[in-house]
């Protein structure tokens, strides 16, 4: 069995050695195929990230307290809160803490914050709904409130965000899968270049009695192994792609080893490795699909 698996792999080695430009040609076919579904897929998780953000932004009412509240008028508001039945969570955020979710906000443009005398942020308590439907009804019961300065809520405009995200997000989905379904094509009909170039050697493996099985393992390896490179260039151009945006454009991609949110991001290292499965797949299935015509199976 190990010899058998020696004679495939050196025959792999040889085969690709020997027929570069083909190889080359499948190599870069995948690569170029694998880097825009990276890309598109890039997207499709940012999009979902960023609707999931809107989302939970949305289904949360902020009631912002004036500076002179009383603790018996905290209490009141927060028990009041507490028990509400449309509210599923109650936060409370201090000054201190709104200041810095304001640098954070801003940290791209720190005049904004360094021109602040002192810290002009109210504390609040933020309740986030069980149903976002009744952030009206929720949000004027607090209105007017004893130590209430304004309520807010995300309103019209992050629905409206939400759905255009959420058009976006299958836009990028139906983009992914079309690119997927146009890399298969592409890099099927190429290595059945590579194939057809070879096929003399095929006839005369089978007319000496060599198995479908055995014919066909080389190339599945030869497949793979494109693959693999194929995979690792375009892992390594997804990468750099969204380390070079998270230094240009922070506010749309965040942080360079996470794309999106912790609500709805993903590890980019999970990218990575799902366009190395991908690439493998695409190697070994368009070399088994190209197999077919000179096997008869």
């Amino acid at each position: 069995m190990r010899t058998r698996m020696n004679f495939y792999f050196s025959e792999a080695v040889r085969s690709l050695a020997t027929n570069k430009a083909t190889s080359i040609a499948a190599v870069v076919a995948m690569f170029v195929a694998l880097l825009i579904v990276g890309a598109a897929g890039v997207g499709f998780v940012k999009m979902r990230a960023q609707s999931a953000a809107i989302q939970k932004d949305a289904s949360m009412v902020k009631v912002f307290l004036k500076g002179n509240i009383t603790s018996a008028q905290m209490n009141t508001l927060q028990a009041a809160m507490s028990g509400d039945s449309g509210i599923s969570k109650v936060e409370y955020v201090d000054k201190d803490e709104a200041l810095r979710r304001a640098k954070k906000l801003f940290k791209e443009s720190p005049g904004i914050m360094e021109n602040l005398a002192g810290n002009p942020f109210p504390a609040s308590l933020e309740a986030t709904l069980k149903d976002p439907k009744k952030m009206s009804s929720v949000a004027g019961a607090y209105r007017g409130q004893p130590g209430v300065k304004e309520v807010r809520t995300g309103g019209a405009d992050a629905r409206r965000a939400i759905t255009i995200l959420q058009w976006a997000t299958a836009v990028f989905f139906a983009v992914g899968i079309g690119i997927l379904v146009a890399a298969t094509v592409l890099v099927s009909n190429t290595i059945r270049l590579s194939i057809y170039s070879r096929r003399r050697e095929i006839e005369v493996m089978k007319l000496v009695g060599a198995s479908n099985s055995f014919v066909r393992m080389p190339f599945m390896i030869e497949g793979f192994v494109c693959g693999v490179i194929a995979s690792l260039l375009a892992m390594a151009a997804v990468v750099g792609l969204v380390k070079l945006l998270a230094h240009t454009l922070q506010s749309l991609v965040g942080d360079s080893t996470t794309i999106g949110t912790a609500d709805g991001g993903a590890p980019i290292g999970f990218i990575a490795l799902g366009l190395l499965a991908l690439g493998i797949l695409l190697g070994m299935f368009g070399s088994a699909s190209s197999m077919r015509k000179y096997l008869k199976t």
